[in-house]
C-alpha cells in the first residue's frame, strides 16, 4: 500500500501504550471519504469568509474500539472561528471511524487531523 504507519498512543486496559498499531485510526470512506465529509459539512464562519481568512491546523482526538470521537483539541493556535469550524466537523463525524487495531484487537487510539482552509473553503491532502 506505501502507507508509513507512525506511532500511535494507544490505551490497552488503563495502560497508554506508544505503539506502531497493525492498522491505524480510518475514517470509515479512507482519506477520500474523509475529504467528501469535511466538504460536505463545512460551514465556512462568515467572519472568517469577510475577512478572507485562511488557515492550516491540527486538531487531535480519540477514536475508541467503536469508532466513537472523544476529547477534539486543537494543537496549533489559529483563526479561532476556523478551529471552531474543525471542532465541529470533528465531532460530528463521531462514529464514522475505523478504530486502531493492536494485539488482534481493537484499541481506543489518537489520532490527528491537518486542515487547510481557505477564503473557498477547506482543502485537505
Amino acid at each position: 500500500s506505501g502507507a508509513q504507519t507512525a506511532l500511535v498512543q494507544v490505551l490497552v486496559g488503563t495502560d497508554t501504550l506508544t505503539v506502531e498499531p497493525e492498522r491505524p485510526v480510518a475514517f470509515a470512506g479512507g482519506q477520500g471519504g474523509f475529504i467528501d465529509f469535511m466538504v460536505n459539512t463545512l460551514l465556512f464562519p462568515p467572519s472568517a469568509q469577510r475577512r478572507g481568512a485562511s488557515g492550516r491546523f491540527r486538531i487531535g482526538f480519540w477514536v475508541d474500539e467503536e469508532g466513537r470521537v472523544s476529547n477534539p483539541k486543537p494543537l496549533d493556535a489559529d483563526a479561532e472561528d476556523l478551529i471552531a469550524e474543525g471542532l465541529r466537523i470533528v465531532a460530528l463525524s463521531d462514529r464514522q471511524w475505523v478504530p486502531a487495531q493492536y494485539q488482534g484487537r481493537p484499541v481506543k487510539a489518537y489520532h490527528v487531523v491537518p486542515f487547510t482552509f481557505n477564503n473557498m473553503g477547506v482543502i485537505n491532502r
